[in-house]
């Protein structure tokens, strides 16, 4: 049995991760209390930044990985950006609900004909020798006019980010959005990347 840790303690994730990276013989460790800033300029940046603070506070002896996302829209010069999780905090310098930050994004969007965007993931793997990998996923749509109240799924941007097919990703079930979502994508090639050489 192998163990990969997951550099992160957000639920949703763990939640979406846990589902797609489901490999026999390997387990997957969260860290406890695990915070790091994430000072980085790109998904990239971030996702790296994390994976080696565990990869440190493991002694450099554990299989770890993270992953950093964001939405990126169009019209908006692709914010939120890097800064989807604190996006209140950049752009009004205090906290929002999530529903609230929804809320934002619809009223910065008002009038905007181009309503394009898309959900970024990047996923850094570092391995029990020091090698780095990263794997990328990347998924188009646009944002809605109104925000989806009867949201039944997802979390975060989920309930203004359409599909092409039209569709509220908080519509869809946890199977269905790990199957087209950009964290679906890019933990997909993950996986193929942890059989070959882990499982």
């Amino acid at each position: 049995m192998k163990t990969l840790f997951f550099a992160t303690t957000n639920i949703n994730k763990i939640n979406e991760v846990k589902q797609i990276l489901n490999i026999p013989n390997i387990k997957l460790e969260i860290p406890k209390n695990f915070d790091v800033q994430e000072t980085g300029t790109t998904f990239k940046e971030n996702s790296l930044l994390k994976a080696k603070a565990l990869f440190e506070l493991l002694d450099r002896k554990q299989h770890v990985f993270s992953e950093d996302s964001g939405l990126c829209i169009e019209a908006l010069n692709l914010e939120p950006g890097i800064y989807s999780k604190r996006y209140d905090k950049y752009k009004l310098g205090k906290k929002l609900s999530t529903h609230e930050k929804n809320q934002l994004i619809i009223d910065l969007m008002k009038n905007k004909e181009n309503r394009a965007a898309y959900f970024v993931c990047i996923i850094s793997h570092i391995s029990t020798d020091g090698q780095i990998s990263n794997f990328e996923g990347v998924f188009n749509g646009s944002i809605a006019s109104n925000i989806d109240y009867c949201q039944k799924n997802g979390f975060g941007y989920d309930p203004i980010f359409l599909t092409n097919n039209n569709k509220r990703l908080s519509e869809l079930n946890l199977s269905e959005k790990n199957k087209i979502s950009h964290r679906g994508i890019a933990f997909t090639k993950f996986k193929k990347f942890i059989i070959k050489n882990l499982a």
